[in-house]
């Protein structure tokens, strides 16, 4: 509620009250009412309006007041009983992933957020069968090294040449090589030489090499992952990132 804008008549004479005949029945015929009566009227109505006026001022301090967000009392946390309490704002999304600030709080959201971008691991990048030769792989979904946690891991399997056959990927004598992400981060397409072992029967065991060339968005291999030494027996299956 606001003020009032004009100003109030004042009137500080009290005057004398009326009869109450006279205040009931109100000017009769040839009646020549004294000045004190007026003076009654007029302060009367004078402070009625005052108090109006009063009241009205009150009011609108109070709504300005309540509507004061900025402590205008100087409350402190402890006069309230939370002194054990921070005042700490609510983490961004990106502030809740970097993980750095002290005075900040995170919502089930984003604490849920951040698990899964810690935990952002076992990304399929690659599944199929390949040795890989010299050809350049992308990526599946144009996923990224860099995108990764820790960094890549290959996974290999038996693999049987069968002339005039289709070859077999076989679902056995699994191997596993791990590409540190760090490492396609510093040597981007450098060549990397991973030890694959690979099993030609139940009792024999042997060691092949797998060259492998990794850049944050693609892999490739070299013809000799095919020929060389014990290289067809084993064929690369996925690469997953963790």
């Amino acid at each position: 509620m606001s003020r009032f804008n004009a100003n109030l008549a004042r009137w500080e004479a009290t005057g004398t009250k009326p009869p109450d005949s006279t205040i009931q029945n109100g000017w009769l015929a040839g009646t020549k009412p004294p000045a004190d009566w007026f003076n009654w009227y007029f302060n009367s109505t004078y402070t009625a309006l005052k108090e109006i006026q009063e009241v009205a001022a009150l009011n609108a301090d109070l709504v300005s007041h309540t509507a004061n967000i900025d402590n205008p009392h100087s409350v402190t946390k402890a006069q309230v009983g939370l002194s054990d309490v921070e005042n700490f704002g609510i983490a961004s999304l990106d502030e809740a992933k970097a993980g750095i600030a002290n005075n900040k709080l995170m919502t089930p959201a984003s604490v849920l957020a951040v698990i899964k971008d810690k935990f952002n691991t076992q990304n399929i990048l690659f599944e199929g069968a390949a040795w890989p030769s010299g050809n350049t792989y992308k990526f599946a979904n144009a996923q990224k090294v860099s995108d990764q946690n820790l960094g890549l891991i290959f996974i290999w399997s038996d693999y049987d040449v069968l002339p005039g056959s289709a070859s077999v990927a076989n679902n056995y004598n699994f191997d596993f090589s791990f590409i540190p992400k760090f490492f396609v981060t510093k040597h981007a397409g450098a060549n990397v030489n991973v030890p694959v072992a690979t099993n030609f029967n139940a009792s024999v065991a042997s060691i092949t090499i797998k060259t492998l060339y990794i850049t944050d968005t693609t892999f490739a291999g070299h013809d000799l992952n095919s020929s060389g030494l014990n290289a067809n027996d084993a064929i690369l299956r996925y690469i997953i990132g963790v």
